[in-house]
């Protein structure tokens, strides 16, 4: 967040839901397009990490408005 997204404020949420937890980070940086970043490797990491532990990600993300980013995990 300190390096890509130039944010002054950045909030990381934990709570639990049912039988998991969802992992929420915010960030009021420069935003990004999500659709059409595709160079690194940064966010297809993020996406294999929470496949492996059959997690569903989320990014939402605009330029100018920050990103938002969910991981919802549910466990057995």
């Amino acid at each position: 967040i300190v390096k890509h997204a130039a944010a002054k404020t950045v909030k990381i949420e934990v709570r639990s839901a049912g039988r998991g937890f969802v992992l929420a980070i915010t960030d009021d940086g420069k935003g990004f397009n999500p659709s059409s970043h595709t160079s690194g490797l940064g966010l297809k990491n993020l996406q294999g990490r929470a496949d492996q532990i059959k997690g569903e990600l989320v990014i939402s993300s605009e330029p100018g408005k920050g990103t938002r980013i969910t991981l919802t995990v549910k466990t057995t």
